[in-house]
């Protein structure tokens, strides 16, 4: 299942170079590629975070009548218009074929908020930390929190703050201890959403896999808000 996916999101990966090859050229291309090379490679640094889930103590904004929030823990919980909308906000077959893999794993969610039944903001949790991500050993009551996103339409309404504010509240709600997410260290906006909620950043890494492993590189800054 895993190699079926990778083949196919390998597959579009090319279908959309080519693509971008006839609408920009060969040279526009290779300066894309050295730019998306240099962020993969030269700056691939993780800022990890940790939400003390037993401490928190910030309040929920209040929501209005049009906002409702809600989890879906397997695919068969999302309806066709829900999959549909998620699969809109990237490459349609690369984000459906992410959504098999992640409820495969199990013990997955995806949390939604919708304003006015459409969905305006998302974020995934999972328990499955180590076959997400290997930055150290995870303990039974650790969540991890990853891929949140907020469709274009409704960005700068604080959507993303208010969805996490809420997830870490039922995590917390459900029994887990601690939560765990990273932001790439050149997303500057997310690190200031995060930098305003309950997260305590614990470390700066790079992250490579290679040969079946992954080799992770601590940088300084641990401890650090």
């Amino acid at each position: 299942m895993r190699n079926t996916g990778q083949n196919n999101i390998m597959r579009l990966l090319t279908i959309r170079l080519s693509r971008y090859i006839r609408t920009y050229g060969i040279f526009k291309t290779i300066r894309r590629l050295f730019e998306y090379l240099k962020l993969a490679v030269i700056h691939n640094k993780y800022v990890i975070f940790v939400s003390e889930l037993t401490e928190l103590k910030a309040e929920l904004d209040m929501l209005s009548e049009s906002i409702t929030i809600e989890s879906r823990k397997s695919k068969d919980e999302l309806s066709s218009a829900e999959l549909e909308r998620l699969s809109s906000y990237w490459i349609s077959e690369i984000v459906k074929t992410n959504i098999e893999q992640r409820y495969n794993r199990g013990n997955t969610a995806i949390w939604l908020l919708k304003d006015r039944g459409e969905i305006a903001a998302f974020i995934w949790t999972t328990t499955k930390i180590w076959e997400r991500d290997r930055f150290f050993p995870y303990c039974p009551k650790d969540v991890y929190l990853f891929d949140g996103g907020t469709f274009p339409e409704y960005r700068g309404r604080r959507y993303h703050s208010v969805l996490m504010t809420k997830v870490l509240k039922e995590l917390k709600r459900a029994g887990y201890i601690r939560c765990f997410t990273y932001v790439e260290e050149h997303n500057e906006a997310s690190l200031r959403s995060v930098a305003k909620m309950e997260w305590r950043k614990i470390g700066l890494s790079r992250k490579f896999h290679l040969f079946g492993y992954d080799i992770v590189i601590w940088s300084s800054g641990v401890g650090e808000k």
